[in-house]
């Protein structure tokens, strides 16, 4: 089970992950995510996996392609609450930026 909070706060929107992350819920977040970025055209994403419970690995994968994704319509993200061992793995990109706390993301994204 995957709850998904959404907010917008001063242009920025910010993703709460409440649950399981894994090949059947990735594909709501998913969803979520494509509606987000082509249909509304939301560039700056903040992230938040702190109450994430588990990760399958695959995951990840998709994560990065998402990424990806989100880098070539000119966007920005915040990964919030990550664990290190998959911040190593998605590694360091000039649009990405890592935090503990959502609250850091205004440091890296203005709109």
């Amino acid at each position: 089970m995957l709850e998904i909070d959404i907010d917008v706060l001063k242009g920025i929107l910010f993703i709460h992950l409440d649950g399981v992350l894994n090949k059947e819920t990735i594909s709501q977040f998913d969803r979520e995510l494509n509606y987000l970025l082509y249909k509304q055209g939301m560039h700056y994403y903040v992230l938040d996996f702190k109450d994430i419970e588990r990760i399958e690995f695959d995951v990840i994968n998709w994560l990065e392609n998402k990424l990806v994704e989100i880098f070539l319509s000119c966007g920005k993200v915040v990964l919030c609450g990550l664990d290190g061992k998959y911040e190593k793995k998605i590694g360091k990109q000039d649009k990405l930026f890592y935090v503990r706390e959502g609250i850091e993301a205004f440091k890296y994204l203005t709109v």
